[in-house]
């Protein structure tokens, strides 16, 4: 009831307080030490880059992948569909063989 109600408002205000925090912080620092603050967004923003990068590498391979499975399913389906298909005269063929002997 109320003590999970107070919980929360406490969490939730801490965490405001440190989001606030952590702006003017970072705010201080990018006017303190722009020249640092330009090179760690550039990296920041690099790493973000490369990550989405390989991500979507990572995607497009796993795409492919399952491409070349659904296709190999795909063929093996096909043949057995052909077998199938070819139960009937197969049969007849071996009963005819067997008549014959």
């Amino acid at each position: 009831g109320a003590g999970v109600l107070r919980m929360v408002l406490v969490v939730w205000t801490a965490v405001l307080t440190l989001g606030l925090l952590a702006s003017d912080l970072h705010a201080w620092w990018c006017l303190k030490f722009p020249l640092a603050a330009l090179r760690l967004h550039k990296l920041l923003d690099d790493t973000a880059n490369a990550v989405t990068m390989r991500t979507s590498a990572a995607l497009e391979e796993e795409k492919a992948r399952s491409h070349v499975r659904e296709s190999k399913l795909g063929s093996r389906v096909l043949e057995l569909l052909s077998v199938i298909s070819r139960k009937d005269e197969i049969l007849n063929s071996q009963a005819r063989t067997l008549q014959t002997m």
